[in-house]
Order: C-alpha cells, then structure tokens, then sequence
C-alpha cells in the first residue's frame, strides 16, 4: 500500500460526550489533539490533522483505532471520521489578504462606528441620568 500525506477531518458529538464523560467538551478535543501530535500528526484547524510523513491509509485507521481504544467514548461520541490523501496544496490565503491602505481604511472605519456606538450608549445613559 503506498505511503501518501494523509488528511484526517472528524465530527464529534459534543453534547454525547459532556453526557458520557461528565467533562467539558474542550477536554475531549484537549486529549485528541495530545495524541494526534505524539502520532505524527499534525493540527491543521478545528478537527483537521494532517501527517507531517507520508502513512498507508492502514497506518492512519491503526492510529484512530488506537486512540478509539483507549478512549472508549470516542467511538460513541464521532458522528464521521473522514480521511483523505494530500495532493499538491495550494494556499488561498493571499486571496483574502487585504493590503496595508484598505486595512487602515477598515480600521478606522471601525474605530468611527465604535467611537458612534459608545457615544450614543453613553448619551442614552445621561438622558436616564437627567430623568
């Protein structure tokens, strides 16, 4: 089986696992995390890993296989488990990325909004103030 950068994305029932364990969903994410990346996995975004090396398809189903052991609410609690092979990555980020001028433009647009709002906060404030 070849060896390929691999991609695990997972959905995980939260309200199901605060009911099993008795412990704050971010714990369940807390102790997946540690593991993926003492598997050579890496954190991605949200529930996303990817391998830092390239693994067999087998290799990654062994990793969550084990972790689903030793977790017992894993099984119970994951709606899907998704893997994928990592071809050629390409970033969108410059894509989005807004230049220095039209951020400053934003910024300060912001900032007037926000100068407004708390203005008219403060003057409904003074107008109870006066009653």
């Amino acid at each position: 089986m070849p060896k390929k950068r691999m991609m695990i994305n997972f959905d995980l029932d939260t309200n199901k696992y605060e009911a099993l364990t008795h412990k704050a969903a971010p714990t369940a994410y807390y102790k997946i995390r540690r593991y993926m990346e003492n598997n050579d996995f890496l954190h991605r975004q949200g529930s996303c890993y990817i391998t830092n090396n390239a693994m067999s398809r087998m290799e990654v189903a062994n990793t969550i296989k084990r972790f689903s052991e030793e977790n017992k609410w894993f099984g119970e609690c994951v709606r899907e488990i998704d893997i994928s092979t990592i071809g050629k990555k390409y970033s969108l980020k410059d894509v989005v990325k807004t230049d220095e001028k039209e951020l400053e433009t934003i910024s300060k647009s912001l900032d007037t909004k926000e100068l407004e709002a708390t203005k008219d906060i403060l003057d409904g404030i003074d107008l109870e103030f006066d009653k």
